[in-house]
């Protein structure tokens, strides 16, 4: 049986969207998002972050995906891969030292600051910045079912 929490979530998805891939897009964006805000971030920084993110966190990104997607269906791959690059931009707002800011067109300068042009690809970017108050209204809604 279905969480009132997952059917709120749908009627969500599903008002907004009329094409079914649209909604799973979404979704796994959401999803990706909401998974990445859960995993903890290392107390100190690591020699090598994939490593690190592939050895301590994959087994859990994938089990919080997984359980998710028995609920509502989307693209695992796309989320899992999402959830890392999202992971990404939380671990290098904490640990910023590394990483270079080059100001570009397509990403405002907040976004250089964290990362993001270096994890998130420019249409994704552009798609959730399009997309932005049904999106923050799916990640908040997954906080409950996470």
């Amino acid at each position: 049986m279905l969480d009132t929490q997952v059917i709120e979530l749908k009627r969500i998805i599903d008002s907004s969207f009329e094409h079914i891939e649209d909604r799973k897009k979404i979704l796994a964006l959401a999803v990706s998002i909401a998974v990445a805000r859960t995993i903890q971030i290392p107390t100190s920084i690591v020699e090598n972050v994939n490593q690190y993110f592939n050895s301590n966190l994959i087994n859990e990104v994938n089990s919080k995906v997984y359980k998710i997607n028995e609920q509502i269906v989307f693209d695992t791959d796309l989320a899992i891969s999402n959830c890392r690059a999202y992971w990404m931009v939380r671990y290098y707002t904490v640990y910023p030292d590394s990483l270079e800011v080059i100001v570009s067109e397509d990403f405002d300068f907040y976004c250089k600051l964290a990362g993001v042009d270096k994890f998130i690809p420019v249409d994704q970017y552009k798609y959730a910045n399009d997309n932005k108050l049904v999106l923050s209204q799916i990640v908040n809604k997954l906080k409950n079912i996470i």
